[in-house]
């Protein structure tokens, strides 16, 4: 429900939990979420009706606030990660002939680093510098403006299986078209399920 309550929240003992946040808007990008845009029942009721195995949980419900900071949590300890700051690096596409090379990674684009700051971006970072400290601070930071702007996160369940593991696949996509038909745009936030810790407290949370 509207305000302290989840709208929906299905039976799912044993779970596989792939998540994704979403906003009022027109397209998918990472960039900040627009703050202030709630998504009310009845949309909430027709995305939910489209779906399977899925569960919608407003902001300014307990469920929410939980996700959201344990998502924080995940994202900031990847952040600070060597080998997961070295990982990313090697994912980082730093200019456009480099992306259109490599047909593969993280450009500038997707980054939602746009105009004068995308060539700034390009200009001063490089593989090295993206696994220090400052770009990580810059990473975390970002993050938190997303999650704190995010109207509600959706979940989708299912057993981890490889069956039910292709199962979530259609429902993602289900989800996905749900939301582009009400004009929502929604972002996969999977930090918190790469993460044992806050994982667990998802986990315990949702059941």
């Amino acid at each position: 429900m509207y305000g302290n309550q989840d709208y929906y929240s299905p039976d799912h003992s044993n779970s596989y939990y792939p998540a994704g946040f979403c906003r009022q808007g027109s397209h998918t990008d990472k960039n900040p979420y627009l703050p202030g845009r709630k998504i009310e029942e009845p949309v909430a009721g027709d995305i939910l009706g489209k779906t399977t195995d899925t569960g919608v949980y407003l902001s300014e419900s307990k469920s929410f606030d939980i996700i959201k900071t344990a998502s924080l949590e995940a994202y900031t300890r990847q952040a600070y990660n060597e080998a997961a700051a070295e990982e990313l690096s090697k994912w980082l596409r730093l200019s456009d002939k480099e992306a259109k090379s490599a047909k593969d990674g993280l450009p500038a684009e997707q980054l939602g680093i746009r105009g004068i700051k995308k060539t700034l971006y390009y200009c001063f970072t490089d593989h090295e510098n993206a696994t220090g400290e400052t770009f990580a601070k810059q990473g975390v930071d970002t993050c938190k403006k997303q999650l704190e702007a995010a109207a509600g996160f959706a979940v989708i369940f299912g057993n981890n299986n490889e069956a039910d593991l292709v199962e979530c696949g259609r429902n993602t996509v289900r989800l996905w078209l749900a939301l582009t038909e009400q004009g929502i745009s929604v972002h996969p936030v999977s930090y918190a399920l790469e993460d044992r810790e806050t994982k667990e407290t998802i986990k315990e949370a949702l059941n």
